[in-house]
Parts: structure tokens; C-alpha cells; sequence
């Protein structure tokens, strides 16, 4: 899990490009989406976005994807019967796509946390086991040289 979260961290990269990856993330399934036609829930392909976007760059751009998605989940929607408005059940289908997108965003984004948290705790435990390293290291030579001591003194007596 270290690898891949170092793999799509969005740790370095400024404010604007973090809202635009969403953007262009979406613009890419909405490609593939042309290529493989889901005329019944057109937010299917969204939702691997939503986590992964999260996961790499965070809650504000994984919020950006659930309403960018949902724009285009609405006109694939509206494309399919050709109306320019959306029936209920379609109306439904985006509340509930909403509703679990913006789980999906609160549960990815106290995981990124969990886990960036959980990399400083193990950076400040190398740390300390570095000190403790080299405090051994420092009694060993130091209980040598008090062998040592006590061994010249016991053969003067």
C-alpha cells in the first residue's frame, strides 16, 4: 500500500493542478464511456474515480469529482432518451450516486489521512530507533571499556 500511495500521491503538486486532475480524470472515463455504452447508470465508471482521486489527492478534489461526474452522468442520462429533461427515476439515480460519492469521499479521504498519518508515526519510530541504535551502541563501548577497566585493576592487585 506504501508504494501505490507513493505512486499516485498528489504530494508536491500545487493547489490548481490538484483541481484539475479531477477535471481531466473525468474527462478520460467519460471517453471510455463513449466506447462502452451503459445507458442504465452512466455513473458506474465514475466511481473508481472518486476513490482514487481521493485517495491521491484528497477531499476537495474528490468532491470536485463526485460534481464533475454527476454533470456528466446527468447528460449521459439525458443523451440516452434524447429528452431535455430527467424522469424521476433518473433524478433518483444521481441523489443516490451523489449520496454514496460523497461517502465514498469521506470514508477514501479518513484513509489517505489514516495512512499519511500513519507515515509520519513510522518516520519518527526510524528516528527514535536510530537514537536507541546508537545509545546501544554507546553502552556496549562503554561496558567494554568498564570490563576492561576492571580487569586491569583486578590484575594490578
Amino acid at each position: 500500500m506504501r508504494r501505490f500511495m507513493a505512486a499516485i500521491s498528489g504530494h508536491g503538486i500545487g493547489l490548481a493542478a490538484r483541481y484539475a486532475q479531477p477535471f481531466a480524470a473525468v474527462g478520460l472515463a467519460t471517453l471510455l464511456r463513449f466506447l462502452a455504452p451503459l445507458d442504465v447508470a452512466p455513473f458506474l465508471l465514475y466511481l473508481p474515480l472518486v476513490f482514487l482521486v481521493t485517495l491521491a489527492l484528497g477531499r476537495g478534489p474528490g468532491a470536485v469529482t463526485v460534481g464533475v461526474s454527476l454533470l456528466a452522468a446527468a447528460w449521459f442520462f439525458r443523451r440516452s432518451d434524447g429528452t431535455l429533461t430527467l424522469s424521476t427515476g433518473q433524478v433518483v439515480a444521481l441523489a443516490q450516486y451523489v449520496v454514496v460519492g460523497g461517502a465514498m469521499v469521506l470514508v477514501c479521504d479518513a484513509l489517505r489521512r489514516t495512512m499519511v498519518e500513519r507515515e509520519d508515526t513510522l518516520r519518527r519510530l526510524d528516528a527514535a530507533n536510530a537514537g536507541l541504535r546508537t545509545s546501544q551502541a554507546a553502552l556496549e563501548d562503554a561496558r567494554r571499556d568498564a570490563e576492561s577497566a576492571c580487569e586491569a585493576a583486578e590484575e594490578a592487585n
